[in-house]
């Protein structure tokens, strides 16, 4: 497995404008379907469908558990999945989330993406956006590298949710308010494609 060492940062809609107008940027949608039952909060298996803006689809199953309960480091293990061999209707029943992902290019050591989770008809989130920065090298200083990317971005006064299990997305996933609709992934599918297209409308 390998290791991964985030934070993670609670921003407002306001804060979330500022940092979309920086230019040098990729979107990608995103849809996580958790299907351990969520009863270890230190501990994850999900099934992620990445869609990209040429509409291209990855899925790949994962699997995170934090290490020595610390909600920073984690280790990963990412296993890719051929589409053919997803049932996406066993899906339906498994809490997920649904959300577009900005990743900034910067000039830090560190993969810097702003989540945005998004409406839907089939589950209400009470977190909207979310500031995510992962080191590349698991050696460097977290901290360091936070507060040089915040700075950068003139983002000092975000709040440090890292530590907060609240704020995982199994968590989010799991506390969702369920609609009485049965979920269909081309509908999600709609979704994403609308919002991250809406995204490289506002990069020309």
């Amino acid at each position: 497995m390998a290791e991964e060492v985030e934070k993670k940062f609670l921003i407002s809609a306001k804060e979330r404008a500022k940092l979309t107008d920086h230019s040098k940027k990729t979107v990608i949608g995103i849809i996580q379907w958790y299907i351990d039952g969520g009863k270890d909060a230190m501990k994850s298996e999900r099934i992620r469908m990445i869609l990209t803006q040429d509409g291209n689809q990855r899925w790949i199953l994962g699997k995170k558990e934090c290490i020595n309960g610390d909600l920073i480091r984690r280790r990963e293990d990412e296993t890719t999945l051929e589409p053919s061999a997803i049932q996406v209707d066993t899906l339906s029943r498994f809490p997920f989330i649904i959300k577009s992902r900005t990743i900034f290019k910067t000039p830090f050591q560190a993969e810097v993406v702003l989540d945005k989770l998004l409406a839907n008809p089939y589950q209400s989130y009470d977190t909207q956006q979310l500031l995510e920065i992962e080191l590349e090298d698991e050696t460097d200083d977290i901290d360091k590298v936070v507060q040089q990317v915040l700075s950068f971005f003139n983002m000092e006064g975000v709040k440090d949710v890292s530590k907060d299990v609240h704020y995982t997305n199994q968590a989010i996933a799991f506390r969702a308010k369920k609609n009485n609709q049965q979920m269909s992934f081309p509908v999600l599918l709609n979704i994403l494609k609308k919002e991250i297209r809406s995204d490289l409308c506002e990069k020309k």
